[in-house]
């Protein structure tokens, strides 16, 4: 009798498990990324001397991937304010792949205004959104 009591008590509690992760445990490994928004910023940029830079964000990263060279990734910060306008802004390090200007140690903070990315340490650096073709 208490084998067969055991046997059920097992067998409810592998349902119990099974019905409440019905995918597995896949989800439930990482949160979901709750902190800044900059979703915005992703798309295509024109950076001048005819190079493209690819902008993708993904979970509070910031990737920068131009046609031709490395990749840079950054952290997605708290948006800058002016009135009640929200600039997304992301905090990364260049390489040389972006240029003199972007390649410093101490750039960048980047802030999407409107459809341009402005670089806080670059001031003379814009890249123009690339209007879809």
């Amino acid at each position: 009798m208490k084998q067969t009591i055991a046997a059920a008590v097992t067998v409810i509690t592998l349902a119990s498990a099974v019905s409440a992760h019905p995918g597995g445990h896949d989800n439930d490994e990482r949160p979901k990324y709750t902190g800044y928004d900059c979703s915005a910023m992703a798309g295509e940029f024109d950076a001048g001397d005819n190079r493209v830079v690819a902008v993708t964000v993904f979970e509070g990263k910031v990737i920068f991937s131009p046609k031709d060279g490395t990749a840079a990734v950054g952290n997605c910060i708290a948006p800058s304010v002016a009135g009640d306008k929200f600039y997304p802004r992301a905090q990364t390090e260049f390489g040389a792949s972006f240029g003199k200007d972007l390649g410093a140690a101490d750039c960048c903070t980047v802030q999407l205004k409107d459809d341009a990315l402005t670089f806080d340490k670059a001031t003379t650096v814009l890249w123009k959104r690339r209007k879809p073709q």
